[in-house]
């Protein structure tokens, strides 16, 4: 298995390698996944910073709307980064 930062720092050596190879590995899709995986990780944590930081004051009905929406947000983002992982490991 090639490491993906060997990957996203060469990726015409690494089609140039699959074409050597007689192999249809799609780099674009590959590179595409791992960006979308990336910025989705920093999505969650930067929406998990928020949730913890708004933990620790005296929730206001406001706030716990926030929350619940925040919530719904980060169970999505998850799910999602679960099947572009999931496409990635193919």
């Amino acid at each position: 298995m090639i490491d993906i930062k060997l990957i996203r720092e060469n990726p015409e050596l690494i089609k140039n390698n699959n074409r050597n190879r007689q192999s249809d590995v799609d780099v674009e899709l590959l590179l595409q996944l791992d960006s979308d995986i990336r910025r989705l990780l920093v999505e969650i944590e930067s929406a998990r910073a928020q949730r913890n930081q708004a933990s620790k004051t005296k929730p206001t009905p406001e706030i716990i709307n926030e929350m619940k929406i925040l919530g719904e947000s980060l169970k999505n983002k998850e799910i999602e980064i679960e099947s572009k992982q999931t496409k990635l490991n193919e």
